[in-house]
């Protein structure tokens, strides 16, 4: 017995079809309605290294727009994300003296977070 196409089963296909279409379109780079990648994450953590001067952090962690002097020789900085945020210290020269990373206590993390920090073991 053949299968007849029926106006549900067409309305069921298409409908599937444009959803397909929008969800490409939605995860793609230049979408409206993504959101724009946070760059306080520990993939860019570990992109930060021992002796990098400030201008080099914040090439890769975004602009820094609080700074402080603590003990008179290290300046602690601190980035701020939707989910992580990065502590640096700077020594006398500039250069980044230690660094650590935390997760923001009110926000659950996502699969991929949980990934990223098992991975790195931070």
């Amino acid at each position: 017995m053949k299968k007849q196409v029926t106006l549900k089963n067409a309305i069921r296909v298409a409908s599937a079809l444009c959803a397909v279409v929008f969800f490409t379109y939605a995860m793609s780079e230049d979408s409206p309605f993504r959101e724009p990648p946070d760059p306080v994450h520990p993939i860019n953590f570990v992109k930060v290294q021992i002796g990098m001067s400030m201008k080099e952090v914040e090439a890769i962690l975004g602009e820094w727009r609080i700074y402080g002097v603590f003990a008179g020789s290290v300046v602690p900085t601190t980035w701020c994300g939707s989910r992580f945020a990065i502590h640096i210290e700077l020594d006398n020269q500039g250069l980044v003296k230690n660094k650590t990373i935390e997760m923001r206590r009110f926000v659950t993390p996502s699969l991929a977070d949980r990934y990223y920090m098992w991975i790195y073991r931070l």
